[in-house]
């Protein structure tokens, strides 16, 4: 399994990551037309993770695992929020969001609705959406959804099967999330798990801290 870790301030390149390996095929050209569908374009420490992390070997994802950190108001939200559209572009692809709690997740949810459903050509994609509390979930008209997951390392997302999962704010997580959550993407050839954040503390944040050090 290959990691990924980049670390950068919006609208420059990045100050350190892992270097683009250009043998290699990426999907990264579709994450940017995503983005532009939804009204941006990507930084240049954007353009270089989506490069990087969707670099694919024999048609696969070259990383199952992606550590991004980046400084508050940089575009986090942003870049998160055309990968899941971009996984949901696919038919009946299925992604789980989690953030530092429940209540924080449903309010970036929220966040990530308002941005596809204020893009007309992603807006018209959306079967319905559901805001039941404990349920919260977008539903696609190629089958595919997009919902929350609460950061129980206990519970996680067993018994689902994931294409994406994203963790957000990593810095406040326990490493031991990742082994409720990995499993939800074992069936999938090209699942992928992101992991981005802050700057979190050198030793209480352990998530973070593991994957920063790899």
């Amino acid at each position: 399994m290959g990691e990924l870790k980049l670390k950068a301030h919006a609208g420059s390149p990045p100050r350190w990551g892992t270097a683009r390996d250009l043998t290699h095929e990426t999907d990264g050209q579709i994450l940017r037309r995503v983005a532009r569908l939804m009204g941006f374009e990507l930084f240049d420490w954007q353009a270089h993770v989506s490069d990087i992390a969707l670099e694919k070997v024999n048609g696969f994802y070259r990383y199952r695992t992606i550590c991004t950190q980046v400084g508050r108001q940089n575009g986090k939200s942003k870049l998160i929020s055309a990968r899941i559209a971009m996984e949901a572009m696919k038919p009946n692809h299925h992604i789980a969001y989690t953030a530092q709690d429940r209540n924080m997740a449903r309010a970036k949810w929220e966040e990530h609705v308002e941005i596809l459903e204020s893009a007309p050509r992603l807006r018209k994609k959306i079967k319905r959406v559901s805001r039941v509390n404990g349920s919260e979930r977008i539903f696609f008209t190629n089958g595919s959804s997009y919902g929350i997951i609460t950061p129980n390392a206990s519970k996680g997302g067993r018994g689902t099967s994931l294409d994406l999962v994203v963790i957000d704010e990593a810095l406040t997580h326990k490493l031991e999330l990742i082994s409720a959550l990995q499993p939800t993407l074992g069936t999938k050839a090209n699942g992928q798990l992101w992991i981005v954040s802050n700057a979190g503390h050198p030793i209480h944040s352990e998530l973070l801290s593991h994957y920063r050090n790899l």
